[in-house]
This record gives C-alpha cells, structure tokens and sequence, in this order.
C-alpha cells in the first residue's frame, strides 16, 4: 500500500515514505507515527494519536524521546503559552525571570537602572531593586511604542493598558511603593501604593492632580498583580488580585484625571516614582504594556490570573501522572519549553503531553528516562571495520567558536583501515556545505558580507564522538596531523551542564570566591604589624577609629589591642576596655530589608570569666537598632557560646544559647546571614546550625560597625579580662549561601580548610541579559599552540594546549601569582618535543585520574595537570570522548564572517585585502590509525555519574540516511 501522505525527516527536509503500516511489538499498525529529533537526526516512533495542527495549541515533535535524569529536554510545538498571555501577542510583556527581554519580541530590551536584584520570591522568580534610585525601564526608543508618548499620545488621551505583578516583603508597612512612573513634576505621571491605599498621580505645570483608591487586601509575602485600564480619555478600570481573587478597585465609573500632553518620549519607569525614589521592600515581575488600544476581558484575566500551562510525564504501565515543577522549567515559549528531567524522576517509559489551565491537552509523545550508562570495558579500533562509524561513533553536526561552518559529517569516512577526517579551509571551492550551532545548513547573512545570501562553505571541518560514555582511563590516538595553520586538530572528553538562577541547583553550582560575585563586600584582613589593618573593598572605602583611652593608634603590643605574628597576625583582643576597634562608613548600608552576610574567624582562648555575662564580638549599631555576634558565657561552667541577635527599636530576637561545637583555643569560622525578607542563618565553620525570623518592629539603618565591644546587642556586659582573636572580617550586602560560605573557610591562607561541598563556579552573563553559570568537564590535547610568553595568533605545530576544566572562567583581573587570583580551567600551553608537520603518525594520549591528568606525545611525557589553590580543574564527571578538527575563529566585531587576525590562536595567514586571518587552503586531512580506551578500573568509584543539561549535542548516527 502506500501513503501519499507520508513523510519522514532527512537532513532537515521532509520526504516521501511508501509504507502505510509500521511494526510494533510484532503487529502491523496503521500508520500513526511522527518524527522526533533535530539536527538532521531524526527517528520514527510509533503513537497512538495524530497531531491535530488546527487545534489551540500542540506539540510538534521532540529534540529527543531517550533521556537521563537532569538532561534538559526541548520541547517544540505551536501556541503553547496561548491561554498565558494576552492574545494576539501586541504590546511588550517583560516577565523578568531571566532577563529584559520581551517575550513577545515585539520591542527592543529594556534596561535595568542602578543595582537590581533577580531572585525567588513565594517560589516566582523577580527583580527587586537594592537601593533607592533603582528601578526597571522600558525600552526608551522613539520609536518603541511603550514610552510615555507612544503609551499615551502626544495629547496624553490615547487609551493604554499598564500592567505588573508586585511582591511586599516581610518588613513592609506603610512605606511608599512605586510601581510605574514617567517624567517629572512639569510632565509626568506616577502610580504608588502606600500603606493599603493606591495613588494615581499626574503632573502638568508642576501641578499635581491625585486620585486614591483603598486596597482591601494587601498580603505581605504574596505576589499581586495589578491591571491598569484607561478607554475614552478616562481611568475607568483598576484591577488588583492576589493569588486568584480579584478585587476590582474601579470597574465601570471612571474618574477624571488631568493627563499632560507628552512632547517628547519619556521612559516609563517600573519601581520608581516621579523622583526616582525606590523601595527595596518589593519585587516586580511581568510587567506589560500596550498602548493606543483597548483590551478585552479575557487578556485582563490572563493578566491577573495566568495560570501556566503543565508539562506531565505520565507513566505508561501504571497510568501515574508527574507534573515537572515549575523550578525545572526554564523556557516556556509559544513555540518552545525547555524542560529539565528532575533528578527524582523514576525510569520508565512515559507519555509526555501539555495540559492547560482549562484541562485540554495536547497530543502526547513517548519518553524513556533511563539510567546513565558507561563504558567500563576497554575498546580498541583500528577502522578496519567499514561499518565501524555507524556502530561506535556519532558524527557531529553543529558549529562552536565563532566565524566557521561548524563540523559535518560529510567531512569524515573511513578507508583502507584509516579513519579520514577532512576540513575545507578558505579556499575551498566545493560542494560541502557548513552549519550552524543548531546543525542548520549556514549561510551568509550579514548586511555588509559579499557573499551575503550564499551556503556558508569555508572553514568546516568534521569531529566524531565515541557513543559510550567514558571517565577514568587512558585515551590514544595514533594520528597523522595535517602541516597547516589555521585549523585546530584535536581529542578531548567533555560533559556540559548550563545552569540558570531559576534552577534549584544554582546556588550549589555557584560555590566561588565572593569577590567575583558580590558587588559590595569589605575585607579586613589583620595580618599586618600595625594599625590601621588591611582594606579591601570593591565598593568605596572606609574610615577606621580605635577608641580607648590609652592611645588613638594601636601597634603591637600596646595596650589591650594588638596584632601579634605568634596569634597568627590576627587581631587579638585581650581587656575590658569600651568600644576598641569602630568602622565607620561602609559604602553601603545594612537595614532590616536588605540582606547581609557577617563573616569571621574567631579564637577564645583561656581566660578569667564571669557566668552569665555577655562579650560583644562584631555588631552593627548601638543599643537598639543593632544585629550582629555576641560571646556569652552559659552553665555552671561558664562555657562560651554564640549568640545571633537582632534588636529593633520595639523588639530584641536571639538565638537559644548554645555552644554549637565552640572550643577554647581553636580557630573557629563565624557565619551570620539574612536574606531581606525573613530569614536569618547562623553558621559555625560552614555548618547551618540554626534558622530563625526577623524581629517585628522598626530597624533604623546603621553604617557603624564595632569589633570587641564591652556593651552587647542582649545580656549583661562588663565582662572583665577576656581574650580572643578575629580575623579576615568580612561584610557584604548579600546573603551567603552554605557552599558560598564553606568556599571562603577553604581560601588559601585562612587556619582551617574545610571541604567544598560545592561545585566551586562563578557567575556569567549580564544583569540584562541574563546570569548563568556552566560545569563544563573537559580534557583536551589542541594542535597548534603558542606558548607562554608568545604571540596568541603565532602558534606551532610544534606546541600543544593540555587544558582541564571544571568551568568557564579565569579571573582575568589579577595575575596568575596574585593570592587572589582563581581558575575554573588551566590552559597549559606546552612543547610538544615533535614536529607534527612532519608527515608521520603520532600518539596523542592523556591519562586521566581523580587528580591529576598526565599527557603524552609518542609515550613521552610531557606535561601533568593537577588541582591547585587557584581552583580546582581536574574533572571528575564521564563525558563523551570527541576527536576531530575545527576552525577556531573569533569574529571580527564589524565583520563578524572574517577573523580577527589577533585571537585566531589556530594560526594562519593574514590577508592583505581583508586585515583578517584565513585558513590558506582547500582541504586537508587528518588520518587516524587507531583508538585505544583502557578504563582505569580501580578509579571508577570516584567518578561522579550525571547527566549533561544538553544530551543531543548536534549528533548524527551516520552520514548516510
């Protein structure tokens, strides 16, 4: 029989298939089958319904239906975020979850001015500022359509619709919270909310017409979401819901209110009022705005209630339903959702489907979740075997690096018992053409590029990828190395995960130095001879007063104050003298709605004490209006403990008195965190060792900090003769997470080194356009090489890179011998001791184990990494072992399709008419002998088994379909 109707996919086209009927589990089945996959991989499953593409929403097909747990999913389909958003997608929605981005990609970015903040607010990602001034903008462009003249019109009559969700934090009460504003007192308009009342204020000619409406329902730590209607020159709508009940403030009568004409176009401002005051106590999420239309009924209730649409996993054997959290979601797109397989997931077989708000669902696709598997055995191959491509390999099909054509697999084949692998330099001329990262057929298409239009040809080479995964064990190739510049000839392992702040797993990944995370944090380090001590700030500077009657300045040993090279160059304190050490004025401020972190090392040593008496250890402020870290002396044996106060101008809180593991004598690592809503977290060397609430009432913000302070925040004072140390202070206006924490315990030079429990990554990106940050397990052999000292674009065939990684970064701010300098990855640029331009084969080898990554050049060593104080960087997770060449070529910022002739560290030759680097031939081979893989058996238990966030990586099986 056959199907006219029939299709399947073949390198990305669909064609004609003659079957009507396919097997399944021994039976002839009617054809119900679509395709699933990308990248020109494509495979055929059977289903048990069609896809209906006239329905309200659907999905299309999968990027894969075989994944582990914690591999991200990309799920394709059209009209999936229908029944979220306002439909038709007119006007902007910022959701500012990830970034500034309008999802309905109608408008520009908007931007965020001064220091805002994203995080997790009642379990919804937002933005809150950090201090006044800060606020989010909406695009300002003339002609952008969401600015105060494109919202309103010039004669300020237009009808608009301006929408937000807003969040009050624990600690809110009658405060000013501004949600939208534009212009100034001449020309402008603001709306605010202050206690439980909403004012919607204009300005024309420095006079202020003002409008107030109560709100029933204001909820401090819920999200609410307010909608703001304007028809017929009047305000006649006013929605404001919290959860899902509505109240509608106005609703049908309006009222009047004198709007300014608008000559120029004002940017219209989210979390700042007409003064550009802002208050930290809010969060803001899904802002929307349309202008010079009206909106129906439907789109206001998509905008108060939104309820987003599930992504369930529904288990085949025993019907179970699995909805995936919303934490493990992070894309949701009309024609795209981004999934992450939780790690508790169970294996099994499962249909995937969406099921909106409404309980329609959509047509549902198998997926098997399945556990990881590895390479345990050794493998040789010496491609002898024709079909070895098909049974042991896939074959990549995608672009990384910059101005090329990515790897095909067109470029690779295998004769005469040799593995060949072909790349077309700058001068080919034929027939193969180039892709991009998503495995697409490449074209040119810049504006100002010559071959704008034409199939992307040049610099394409070919890499294959062993379909085992491996970790521990020795990887060799005996390989023939093309005698060219200008290509990269390379073997290497590699497991990559991406991880966003909205991820549960973010706050593990992030476990690094806080200096590269944190805007505002002060260091104080004792470790000098004398005072004043050292001062390390990323933001400002502060003054330093000693206050005791003996002396203004303190050197060793005099009076009760000294720093002493015997007590480890800390500060030690040994007296009873009122208020020693004072900072005074940080370059920010800590208050009761902004987070903190307090940090410190302390030692109590022997000493005359008193029960039941209270040492001040670190504190901010005086009396009341004061938080920080008293010593206080419990029990018959007066043992010392902790205390973690807080005390309001109404209200004091602290800890239960608790010795929390403190011993005499010994160095121990002080925590004490707040996260600016509610919670507090006191730590002793790293360990959480108790959670508790913020205390009601009023906290004046202080910028006073006193080290060793005779009067205490709780308790009775006047402790007399005590003696201890502190030092490496630190304080920052961000909460510490526990891995954050345990990352400076384990700094180089501290007294005490504690295991990281944490990945030890830094943060990436851009507050605008999106933080993240990658766990990137690599081990790479590159060919050619500068060396240190040398020219980046000048490198060698006679060199070699010997890189490891664990991440992304290097803190390329400092040299490497500088104390604070750190590193994700170690780029050992090294002497090869041969020529590979020489026309023979050569081994290329590295040996990997849990420390160290040996390499070697003909069984010749010639270089071993190891983890050092910078950071670690030997990996320890299975990945996939690639080999192959591609074309390392950074773009040129004005001509992105030529190279830029100083950061091609493959080499090659600078052309004269372009000013750029080219690969100066046709094609080139690199041939392969053999592969050889031994496990290292006795070192398996020390990998880490996971999974990568993105499985499918642009592999094919074979070049032939």
């Amino acid at each position: 029989m056959r199907n006219d109707n029939g299709f399947i996919g073949v390198d990305n086209e669909y064609k004609p298939i003659l079957n009507r009927h396919i097997a399944v589990s021994g039976e002839w089945k009617e054809q119900q089958f679509k395709f699933v996959g990308k990248n020109g991989y494509w495979r055929m499953i059977y289903t048990e319904d069609p896809i209906y593409y006239d329905e309200e929403f659907y999905i299309s097909h999968l990027q894969g239906y075989t994944l582990e747990r914690e591999n991200q999913l990309d799920i394709y389909g059209d009209k999936l975020t229908q029944s979220l958003y306002p439909f038709p997608r007119v006007g902007g929605y910022w959701e500012l979850s990830r970034n500034f981005s309008d999802i309905f990609e109608n408008f520009i970015n908007g931007s965020g001015v001064g220091g805002l903040i994203g995080g997790a607010f009642d379990n919804l990602v937002g933005f809150r500022p950090t201090n006044s001034g800060d606020y989010f903008q909406l695009p300002e462009n003339i002609n952008s359509g969401l600015n105060a003249l494109g919202l309103i019109g010039a004669s300020g009559t237009n009808n608009f619709v301006l929408s937000t969700w807003f969040f009050p934090n624990v600690g809110y009460t009658n405060q000013k919270l501004p949600l939208f504003s534009y212009g100034n007192t001449n020309t402008g308009l603001e709306i605010y909310i202050e206690g439980t009342t909403l004012h919607y204020t204009t300005f024309n000619n420095n006079v202020a017409n003002m409008q107030t409406l109560t709100i029933p329902n204001l909820t401090i730590g819920k999200w609410h979401k307010l909608v703001i209607v304007r028809t017929l020159g009047n305000l006649n709508k006013i929605y404001l819901s919290t959860d899902s009940n509505s109240t509608p403030l106005l609703n049908g009568a309006s009222i009047t209110i004198t709007t300014p004409s608008v000559a120029a176009p004002l940017p219209i401002r989210i979390g700042a009022d007409i003064d550009l005051v802002s208050n930290n106590l809010f969060a803001y999420r899904n802002v929307y705005g349309l202008g010079n239309a009206s909106i129906s009924n439907t789109n206001i209730n998509r905008l108060l209630y939104r309820e987003q649409p599930v992504v369930v996993l529904k288990e085949k054997t025993t019907a179970t339903e699995s909805i995936v959290p919303q934490e493990w979601i992070s894309l949701f797109t009309d024609k795209k959702i981004s999934i992450t397989i939780p790690p508790d997931f169970q294996y099994g077989q499962y249909d995937l489907f969406i099921r909106n708000s409404e309980g329609k669902e959509s047509f549902k696709f198998p997926v098997l979740i399945k556990a990881i598997e590895l390479k345990e055995e050794p493998f040789f191959d010496d491609f002898s075997d024709p079909m070895t491509l098909s049974k042991n390999y896939y074959l990549l099909n995608r672009a990384w690096g910059g101005a090329n054509g990515g790897v095909v697999p067109e470029n690779i084949s295998v004769a005469n018992g040799e593995l060949i692998i072909k790349a077309n330099g700058d001068n080919y001329t034929g027939n193969i053409v180039g892709v991009d990262k998503d495995g697409n057929k490449k074209f040119h298409t810049h504006a100002n590029d010559p071959k704008l239009g034409l199939p992307w040809k040049n610099r394409v080479g070919g890499c294959l990828v062993f379909n085992k995964k491996t970790g521990f064990g020795s990887y060799e190739l005996d390989v023939k190395i093309p005698n060219v510049l200008g290509v990269c000839s390379a073997m290497w392992t590699f497991f990559y995960n991406e991880i966003y702040p909205t991820d549960p797993r973010y706050n593990h990944f992030l476990n690094s130095d806080y200096s590269e995370i944190y805007h505002n944090v002060a260091r104080f380090s004792f470790n000098n001879q004398t005072l004043p001590l050292q001062y390390n700030s990323s933001n400002g500077n502060a003054s330093i007063s000693i206050n005791e009657p003996s002396s203004t300045s303190r050197v060793n040993g005099v009076g009760d104050l000294n720093i002493n090279s015997v007590n480890d160059g800390a500060m030690r304190y040994s007296g009873s003298s009122l208020n020693p050490f004072t900072l005074n004025n940080l370059a920010y401020q800590i208050s009761s709605d902004s987070p903190f972190t307090i940090g410190f090392w302390l030692k109590v040593e022997s000493e005359a004490y008193t029960p039941g008496r209270v040492n001040g250890l670190v504190r901010l402020g005086s009396g009341v209006n004061s938080v920080g870290v008293d010593l206080v002396y419990v029990g018959s044996n007066a043992t010392p403990s902790l205390r973690f106060a807080w005390r309001t101008s109404t209200n004091t809180m602290l800890t239960t008195d608790a010795n929390f593991g403190l011993n005499l004598g010994n160095w121990e690592y002080v925590t004490m965190t707040y996260d600016g809503v509610n919670d507090i977290k006191c730590y002793l060397n790293g360990v959480l060792k108790q959670t508790l609430s913020k205390p009601t009432g009023v906290f004046t913000p202080q910028n006073t900090w006193q080290i060793f302070n005779r009067n205490t925040i709780t308790g009775t004072a006047n402790v007399t003769n005590r003696t201890m140390s502190i030092d490496e202070l630190i304080i920052s206006d961000t909460q510490f997470t526990a891995g954050q924490i345990n990352s400076l315990i384990s700094e180089p030079g501290t007294f005490v080194t504690f295991n990281d429990n944490g990945e030890g990554m830094h943060q990436q990106g851009t507050l605008e356009d999106g933080f993240y940050t990658t766990r990137n397990h690599e081990i790479d052999i590159e060919i050619p090489s500068h060396l240190d000292g040398g020219v980046l674009a000048q490198p060698s065939l006679e060199n070699i890179k010997c890189n490891t990684w664990r991440g992304e970064t290097q803190n390329w701010d400092v040299n490497i011998g500088d104390g604070k300098y750190w590193e994700e990855y170690r780029d050992n640029l090294t002497p090869a001791g041969v020529n590979f331009g020489d026309g023979a084969y050569h081994k290329l080898r590295f040996d990997w184990y849990p420390d160290k990554v040996e390499f070697y050049v003909d069984d010749v060593l010639v270089q071993t990494n190891t983890n050092t104080q910078a950071g670690k960087t030997i990996p320890d997770i299975p990945g996939a072992f690639t080999f192959g060449m591609w074309f390392p070529s950074a773009p040129k910022p004005e001509e992105p399709w030529l190279v830029n002739k100083t950061k091609a560290w493959a080499g090659g030759i600078v052309d004269t008419q372009t000013d750029s680097m080219i690969a100066d031939f046709d094609t080139v081979e690199m041939r392969v002998k053999s592969f050889k893989f031994n496990p290292f058996i006795e070192e398996l238990a020390n990998q880490r088994i996971l999974a990568e966030t993105y499985p499918f990586g642009g592999y094919r099986i074979n070049k032939n379909y």
